[in-house]
């Protein structure tokens, strides 16, 4: 459960990435940002998982998450020029 907090927390510091690409006309990045996101996902659980298990599942989980907020974040201050991050 603690991986997966690591993954909501930069989740919760991104903001809503996602919402404001999709308001603004830009759901073609948002769609981008989840396949990427789901490509990380599910090589990193084919790596993951058979070795540390349960925790492989968690720690894929947590790195796919942060990386669709991260890339959205930076999508957003490259085309709307807003900082999106609450730190």
């Amino acid at each position: 459960m603690a991986i997966l907090v690591l993954g909501q927390l930069v989740n919760v510091g991104s903001g809503s990435v996602a919402l404001l690409l999709n308001m603004t006309g830009y759901e073609w990045d948002t769609a981008k940002g989840v396949g990427i996101a789901a490509g990380v996902n599910f090589v990193l659980s084919l790596l993951l998982i058979p070795i540390v298990g349960i925790e492989g599942a968690a720690m894929a989980n947590a790195v796919s998450v942060a990386v669709w907020n991260i890339l959205m974040a930076g999508w957003v201050y490259k085309k709307l020029k807003i900082k999106s991050f609450g730190f």
